[in-house]
């Protein structure tokens, strides 16, 4: 399956509201979640990964598979349910 596969299952299938969350799900052990940043008005842990989330969100939703009103949860657009059977039936033929 795809990264855009998997970003796609992760979002039908999990309670994904913001960019944070979306990225500790999609990539959960990557070393940057330690990496620390200092904004100037203090140091932070992680934060490139919450802005890596985030566009990865965007691209999605730039492409039409995703929607999210503001404080609601993030949901697949038809077109995104069609891809992600599309990825699914892919994946099951390369097995």
């Amino acid at each position: 399956m795809t990264g855009v596969g998997k970003a796609l299952l992760i979002i039908k299938e999990k309670e994904v509201k913001y960019s944070r969350d979306f990225a500790k799900l999609m990539w959960p052990d990557s070393p940057c979640w330690q990496k620390v940043y200092n904004v100037g008005s203090g140091a932070t842990r992680g934060v490139g990964m919450w802005l890596a989330g985030g566009s990865f969100l965007g691209k999605l939703y730039q492409k039409g598979y995703i929607h999210q009103f503001y404080g609601e949860r993030i949901r697949l657009t038809s077109k995104g349910e069609d891809r992600l059977r599309s990825e699914v039936n892919r994946s099951k033929g390369e097995r």
